[in-house]
């Protein structure tokens, strides 16, 4: 993996991470002023929870580096 294969990986998993976060966020609060879901709705809800914790748990290797000779 090179630096610009690094880079894009660490920024598609904080990106990942927010949006997961800030649709996990607005769900609930929608669940909890009255709205109801359905089925699909929750799948997806399931999916953005395995995705959040999917981009915690792997954080992408940095390139190795080489020495200055």
């Amino acid at each position: 993996m090179n630096d610009k294969d690094y880079k894009f990986r660490k920024n598609y998993r904080l990106l990942s991470i927010i949006l997961s976060c800030g649709v996990l966020v607005f769900g609930a609060g929608a669940i909890f002023t009255g709205y109801k879901p359905t089925t699909t709705q929750y799948l997806a809800y399931a999916f953005f929870i395995f995705h959040l914790i999917y981009a915690i748990m792997n954080k992408p290797v940095p390139p190795p580096t080489t020495p200055h000779i």
